[in-house]
């Protein structure tokens, strides 16, 4: 119970540093510090676990050499707690959660969503083995103007596409009804340690 007092605790922090961003003019702040996407998900591990629950096996695998990207902690936080959410929220029964880091080139594919960076970026990739979603649910959950669903949840995507317009990411879902749903992200990485702006 003391770890996952931890967890909570932790999630809370997260949900507390989000608030305050969302009060603070970004004209106040200084320029946002780099986020090394591993090691960030290595510290949140444990809170992730803990959202999952026990009836979900989440596998986390850092295949990424090098994960820095410009932005803040709590922007990767806010994504990562989304999407791990709306999977959790599709696999009632339990299930598999797995979250990757690996490194890739650009896309040049309609289907992804956000500015297309002309450099290396690092992508993060979150499926589910979940009920998945008909073309028409995929449609509608890439509409950032969509009203969310009738318990409340489904503002989760349109506040991380508003993410990854400001750090100059990208987004891709891949998802069929019973076959589950894959969220990949693509965020453009920062060689040498410089800041991209």
């Amino acid at each position: 119970m003391p770890h996952e007092a931890d967890n909570i605790a932790r999630l809370l922090e997260s949900g507390f540093a989000m608030v305050d961003e969302l009060l603070v003019s970004s004209t106040l702040r200084p320029a946002p510090p780099l986020v090394d996407v591993n090691t960030l998900l290595e510290g949140l591990d444990p809170a992730l676990s803990t959202v999952a629950g026990p009836g979900i096996k989440l596998q986390t695998t850092l295949v990424a050499p090098e994960s820095r990207v410009y932005g803040q902690s709590v922007d990767i936080e806010r994504i990562l707690l989304n999407l791990v959410f709306n999977a959790v929220a599709a696999m009632p029964g339990g299930g598999a959660l797995s979250i990757e880091t690996d490194v890739t080139q650009s896309p040049v594919a309609e289907k992804w969503r956000g500015v297309t960076p002309s450099f290396g970026n690092l992508k993060l990739t979150i499926r589910d083995t979940g009920r998945g979603m008909s073309e028409f649910e995929l449609a509608k959950a890439m509409n950032p103007m969509a009203k969310p669903r009738e318990d409340g949840t489904g503002l989760g995507l349109a506040c991380i596409l508003l993410i990854l317009t400001r750090l100059g990411g990208t987004l891709s879902i891949d998802s069929e009804p019973d076959k589950g749903t894959a969220v990949t992200i693509l965020l453009p990485l920062s060689p040498s340690g410089h800041q991209i702006h």
